[in-house]
Formats: structure tokens, C-alpha cells, sequence
């Protein structure tokens, strides 16, 4: 459905799918990010669904964002624990172009903001298989501000195999003049 006084995203619609395949994300309006939860169980061959949920997808839900012109956006790699990580690249009024990294979180139907603090959730079933999803610890998060002017693409990186490392991944920023790599699990930008 059409959002009642949004208007069309000015650097046209951008999509994005969380490399667990938990959620698919959407900017078709500015000032809104779409978020259409994935069913896992549906199954593709017997187009049977376990569950109120027809379908592949569950409802979409739109939820707000500060960021008015982005520019690309893709999720980061990320452990099961954590909630799926949305990287945003936006414009900011003066021209400067930025990196930030929302929580999306699935079950609350909105977005968990880089500076936001996430309280401890009480199981609510204790028969639930799944543990609570977390956002990553804030050293580890992605937010890089004034990043090359003609930049325009994210590319995300799995983190590095190593057992000491960040379960984060990292990005890869395509700017007009310089390729720019960002690692959360070193905290390095080249």
C-alpha cells in the first residue's frame, strides 16, 4: 500500500536482504525503510506454511528513519545472536555523505538506532527455541561520518575466521575518487 504523504525516495528505491534470511529491507520513501520479515517456515516445495503466515513473507511494517537521502544500504554479515544489522549510506543537507548502522528488529516491528540503548528482554515463552537477538556491543558498530563525496555503493564483507574477532562484518564503500574498506572486527578504516 501507498504511504499517505510519503514522497518517493529522491535517489530512487533501494532493497537489501539479510544475508541469514531473516528480513528484506525496502527504501521507497524518504524518511522510511520497509521491512517484510521472512518466513522460514514456509516450504518452497509443498507451498505449506506452518503458522498463521500464508506465504514466504510475514506483513511488512515501514518504520522511521532519521536519514532523509540515502544513497545505498546493505545488511552486514552477522552471527545469529545479534539482530540483523541495516548499514545505511546517507546525504546529510551540507553534502556530506555518512555510514550508519541500525538494528532491525523483526519481532518489535521497528529499528534498534546506533546511539539507542537496548534493554534485557524476559523470555515471554519459555518453550521459545530461539534466544533473544541482541545489537552488537557499540565498539563494534558501524558508523563512519564524512566519507568520500561521490561515494555511492556498500559492498558487505563476512568478518574475518578467526575466534577472537567481532561476529560483525565489515563494508566495503565505492567512492568516485578512493575505495574505502571498514573492518568492525579490528575498529580500522582504510
Amino acid at each position: 500500500s501507498v504511504m499517505a504523504g510519503g514522497r518517493q525516495a529522491e535517489c530512487g528505491p533501494l532493497m537489501a536482504v539479510d544475508p541469514l534470511q531473516r528480513c528484506v529491507a525496502l527504501h521507497v520513501y524518504d524518511g522510511y525503510v520497509t521491512v517484510i520479515p521472512i518466513n522460514k517456515d514456509y516450504d518452497i516445495n509443498t507451498n505449506v506454511t506452518k503458522g498463521l503466515t500464508t506465504g514466504p513473507f510475514k506483513d511488512a511494517y515501514h518504520a522511521r528513519i532519521e536519514e532523509r537521502t540515502l544513497l545505498s544500504m546493505a545488511f552486514l554479515e552477522t552471527s545469529i545472536d545479534y539482530l540483523p544489522q541495516l548499514s545505511l549510506m546517507h546525504q546529510d543537507a551540507r553534502g556530506f555523505q555518512h555510514v550508519i548502522t541500525h538494528g532491525v528488529d523483526v519481532k518489535a516491528k521497528g529499528l534498534v538506532f546506533l546511539g539507542s540503548i537496548q534493554k534485557e528482554k524476559e523470555p515471554s515463552d519459555s518453550s521459545s527455541k530461539m534466544p533473544a537477538m541482541k545489537m552488537p556491543p557499540k565498539h563494534d558498530r558501524l558508523k563512519i561520518s564524512r566519507i568520500d563525496g561521490g561515494s555511492a555503493t556498500l559492498i558487505p564483507i563476512p568478518p574475518p575466521p578467526s575466534r577472537n574477532s567481532s561476529k560483525l562484518g565489515g563494508v566495503v564503500i565505492l567512492g568516485q575518487r578512493q575505495v574505502t574498506y571498514h573492518s568492525t572486527a579490528e575498529g580500522i578504516t582504510r
